[in-house]
């Protein structure tokens, strides 16, 4: 998918307009490992998909993983680089961690987001601006408010609401990178446990996934609702003050 504007540029936009503590990330789905370019580097040890992702953000780089490389099968089977092992599907090694009962397990892991087992054989996460490759999607992180802004711009061309479906589980695999994929609509999502204690993820962040080939749309979108006024850090008027800019214009009895 190629952009009018270029995924440096793009990302610059959302950057600068959302006041991102962190850039934005290209993620790349490939289906043969001849595919991985040269510029991608693999990490040092088996590290966990919100590892790879959090790793790519601070070394500023392209980082290629295979199967080999993931230390969470659970992250593996989300992006559809292995199957889901069988105690896991039964909810059997999940009893006492995530639910009270196997069964319950198993419907936690059965209601989960994975793409199709062995459709791809390597993934690449890149800083968007970077990006050696067409991504697939990408992840913008931030706070609840830079969340909102994003839903601004996404509902902008075509009255679009964002999901967030969740159970807690799986928040970066799952619930922002293959249900985007899957569903090819944009996905709200919670940073899991993993992704706090594994990937340095902060308390007050969340996740959006983007289908890429809506990025450009969506930019346009923040661009045009921030020059509504609708612009981020928030500017707070208190509760009593009147109504002065074109945004409280236009929200007025």
């Amino acid at each position: 998918m190629s952009t009018q504007r270029g995924w440096a540029e793009l990302s610059d936009v959302m950057e600068r307009l959302l006041r991102l503590r962190t850039v934005p990330v290209a993620v790349s789905l490939l289906d043969s490992t001849e595919s991985i370019p040269q510029e991608a580097g693999r990490p040092p040890e088996p590290l966990t998909v919100t590892q790879l992702v959090t790793l790519c953000q601070q070394e500023d780089r392209a980082i290629a993983a295979t199967v080999e490389n993931m230390a969470c099968v659970q992250g593996s089977a989300a992006l559809g680089l292995e199957e889901l092992p069988s105690d896991l599907k039964s909810g059997e090694r999940a009893v006492g961690f995530y639910a009270e009962t196997a069964e319950v397990a198993a419907k936690i892991f059965a209601d989960n987001v994975y793409i199709e087992q062995g459709k791809f054989s390597a993934v690449i996460f890149s800083p968007l601006p970077k990006t050696p490759i067409e991504p697939n999607l990408v992840l913008v992180f931030g706070n609840s408010a830079q969340m909102m802004r994003l839903a601004y711009g996404i509902r902008w061309k075509k009255g679009d609401r964002v999901i967030c479906d969740t159970n807690g589980s799986q928040g970066t695999c799952s619930e922002a990178i293959a249900a985007t994929y899957v569903y090819d609509v944009p996905r709200l999502a919670l940073p899991c446990y993993g992704a706090r204690r594994y990937g340095l993820r902060p308390d007050d962040e969340m996740i959006m996934g983007i289908p890429a080939d809506r990025v450009e749309e969506i930019v346009c979108g923040l661009e045009s609702s921030h020059a509504c006024g609708a612009t981020y850090p928030i500017k707070r008027y208190g509760l009593i003050s009147p109504l002065k800019s074109e945004y409280d214009r236009r929200i007025r009895r």
